[in-house]
């Protein structure tokens, strides 16, 4: 699959005369392999507004309505952890996030080597994980991208 070219605003016509029309959010969850079963995770900061000291995948938003979804992943992986490595689109999903609401998320995966040297540049931790052993305190959305990934 490859991902779609252009980031594009979309415009949900909910509006009302107390809620203008909104643009819907959109991002990018990477989702990184090491060895067998090793999987990146990053625990979240402690002063972010959703799930604050939760582990993630790497994750973030498009910066502007130009920035392709591929030029994306790629700037935020780097920015996050420093890995300049191929990605490849898996899929998009809409999903409702818990304080902008209806949202696109286009996952990408990727493979580093054994000894690439990680970066935390966002949150406290930046690690890679067996993925029999997952931590408990997880995002639970990206927990469930994670097994079904782990199913096909």
């Amino acid at each position: 699959l490859d991902p779609p070219k252009i980031f594009m605003s979309i415009e949900i016509n909910t509006s009302t005369q107390e809620e203008p029309l909104r643009t819907i959010t959109q991002g990018v969850a990477l989702v990184i392999f090491r060895n067998k079963g090793e999987l990146l995770l990053q625990l979240r900061d402690s002063n972010t507004k959703i799930f604050p000291n939760f582990w993630s995948l790497p994750t973030g938003a498009l910066d502007h309505p130009q920035e392709l979804i591929l030029d994306a992943a790629k700037r935020e992986l780097i920015e996050e952890t420093g890995l300049e490595i191929e990605l490849r689109f898996i899929l998009a999903e809409v999903y409702n996030h818990p304080t902008l609401g209806t949202a696109i998320r286009y996952l990408f995966m990727g493979k580093c080597q054994l000894d690439s040297n990680i970066l935390c540049n966002e949150g406290h931790d930046m690690q890679f994980v067996n993925i029999k052993r997952l931590p408990g305190n997880f995002v639970p959305h990206h927990l469930s991208i994670i097994r079904s990934l782990l199913k096909s």
